[in-house]
């Protein structure tokens, strides 16, 4: 895909649309604001929306579901997985990364590849809600088995705007501890997503041969990896889907993390460029690889 294809000022658009408190607790108002904005931008894009709410205590979450039909509804489902959520006390541009690259390969895709059928979801994960688990990622796995939905395949996007070489990086022990030296993003796997991480390793050498993209095997209930419970894909995990997480572990080496200084300025859109470069060719070679996906 050539570079120009992905626009920098789209993604530089999204996040600064998004980069205010989205804290589920203290700036629900500001997560609806960014609910409005993803939704928007998804229905421009051409998807049909559905919002997916789920309730804590006396207040109402939404988790965004937009689908881009294909025509050929028989063929395998991805489902492209971001959180718009953030913490408190940041305006969070790092996690709003996630939902603009998403936002951006929609786009993509829809112009490059119409046959890929797809969903695209981006939900509060609600940490700060329940003991830093993904709330709302538990109520969306719920909800698509409830109907019977076809996943074959899950890509969560975490934040993703904080290089390797951009700041120093913080002592770890453990499976990403190699990442932390030499990596821009980590990619999450487990034993039954490996056929996924093959896959995407090999697109990866060929849309954005210079990203540095490390991945690491986990089991569903690591203990050695930092915060293995966390991410988005953990409920997929859980209910037996393939899933893969990128994500560029901020919070281990990131100064700006979860402060009022983790604004727009501070990420790297080259590496979001990269970014964007594979998740599209990614879902471009599934649908030519359908085994890969069966």
């Amino acid at each position: 895909m050539p570079l120009e294809d992905v626009s920098v000022k789209l993604l530089k658009e999204h996040i600064t649309n998004l980069a205010h408190n989205r804290d589920p607790v203290s700036g629900y108002m500001g997560l609806e604001r960014a609910r409005r904005y993803i939704r928007d931008r998804m229905a421009h894009f051409g998807c049909y929306i559905f919002d997916h709410g789920w309730r804590v205590g006396k207040r109402t979450f939404y988790n965004i579901i937009g689908e881009k039909p294909s025509g050929f509804q028989l063929l395998p489902a991805l489902m492209i997985l971001t959180h718009y959520d953030t913490d408190e006390g940041t305006p969070g541009a790092d996690d709003a990364t996630g939902p603009a690259v998403m936002l951006e390969a929609i786009r993509l895709i829809s112009l490059r590849a119409p046959q890929v059928r797809a969903l695209y979801s981006a939900i509060v994960s609600g940490r700060a809600l329940r003991d830093n688990t993904s709330v709302g990622g538990e109520a969306l796995v719920n909800y698509i088995r409830g109907r019977g939905i076809r996943l074959d395949a899950i890509l969560c996007i975490g934040s993703v705007g904080i290089a390797g070489n951009q700041f120093g990086q913080a002592p770890f022990d453990g499976p990403v501890a190699p990442f932390l030296q030499k990596g821009d993003l980590v990619v999450l796997w487990n034993e039954r997503s490996k056929e996924l991480v093959e896959h995407f390793l090999r697109v990866k050498d060929r849309a954005a041969r210079a990203l540095g993209l490390f991945p690491v095997m986990l089991s569903e209930n690591d203990e050695a990896s930092p915060a293995p419970r966390w991410g988005d894909h953990v409920p997929f995990w859980d209910h037996g889907y393939r899933a893969l997480l990128i994500h560029d572990m901020a919070n281990l080496r990131y100064p700006h993390y979860g402060s009022q200084k983790d604004t727009p300025d501070e990420l790297n859109y080259e590496l979001l460029v990269d970014v964007c470069r594979c998740i599209v060719a990614f879902a471009e070679d599934l649908f030519s690889n359908l085994r890969i996906m069966s």
